[in-house]
């Protein structure tokens, strides 16, 4: 199977190009304590639990208006509080686990850069 064949393609495609640096992890928010994988829904958090993760890599990509995703329209229905992904800046955080960003990388494009 291609990568461009494995599920996680059509989740992280949209990072093509993007300039990624491994940090670990830090919610932006007391509302919004986790993220989760760009490409696998992996979960990143500051707390621990089973398969939480710490560290990965961290893209910023500038803010913008979106609709509304329909999965947040169907989770509200079931009565489920959504808490906008908060950014720094005008820049919304992308997560990657480390196994989707070395699997994805050299069919993206990602580029490393060292932790300022």
């Amino acid at each position: 199977m291609s990568l461009k064949e494995d599920w996680r393609y059509a989740n992280i495609e949209y990072l093509e190009k993007a300039t990624f640096r491994l940090d670990t992890y830090t919610a932006l928010s007391p509302e919004c304590d986790h993220d989760h994988c760009s490409g696998c829904w992996a979960e990143f958090a500051n707390f621990d639990g089973p398969e939480i993760l710490h560290e990965g890599y961290v893209t910023a990509i500038p803010s913008k208006e979106t609709p509304e995703p329909e999965f947040i329209t169907q989770c509200t229905a079931q009565g489920m509080t959504c808490v906008p992904q908060p950014g720094v800046d005008g820049y919304q955080l992308h997560w990657v686990y480390p196994e989707c960003f070395d699997d994805f990388r050299e069919l993206l494009g990602f580029k490393l850069v060292s932790h300022a």
